[in-house]
């Protein structure tokens, strides 16, 4: 199976060279655009009786966000920094 340098490996030569020079080390690991692409087609086509709105979805399934992405704290710092990064809400 080859698998196709997405725009975002095009965009830096590093990721390049090692995505043509361990393709098959990494193929192992990661996703073809068109596997990476099933979740993001299951959320927009599922029923809306299979998933809840909001559920965070991995492989095509429900499951908890990672600890980190539940952390309330965070989240305010993070809005925090993003408006005044942004400049929005003022």
């Amino acid at each position: 199976m080859v698998c196709r340098l997405t725009d975002l490996t095009r965009s830096s030569a590093a990721l390049t060279y090692v995505y043509k020079n361990m393709e098959k080390l990494m193929l192992m690991f990661l996703k073809t655009p068109w596997e990476g692409a099933q979740t993001t087609m299951y959320a927009v086509l599922c029923d809306e009786n299979d998933v809840p709105s909001g559920s965070y979805l991995s492989d095509c399934q429900a499951v908890s966000p990672n600890s980190l992405a539940q952390d309330e704290t965070l989240h305010k710092q993070l809005w925090n920094t993003s408006v005044k990064y942004t400049g929005l809400l003022q």
